[in-house]
């Protein structure tokens, strides 16, 4: 039942070979300090979303660097 319903909210991939991928699918990205590999910020969407507005939204947590 949880994975029908995070089917429908989230989406699934398709192939040739079979309609919907066994496990539902979602995207996501991660802003991660790589000095510490600590996660900054996270975002989730729907799969057929592409990573490009989750990363643009955060944009604002990235540290300015001075050299």
């Amino acid at each position: 039942m949880m994975v029908s319903f995070l089917r429908e909210h989230f989406g699934s991939a398709s192939n040739t070979a079979a309609k919907q991928s066994a496990y539902p699918l979602l995207r996501g990205v991660a802003l991660m300090n790589t000095h510490s590999h600590v996660i900054l910020d996270a975002q989730v969407d729907v799969y057929r979303n592409a990573e490009t507005p989750l990363a643009k939204a955060m944009l604002d947590k990235i540290a300015v660097l001075h050299f």
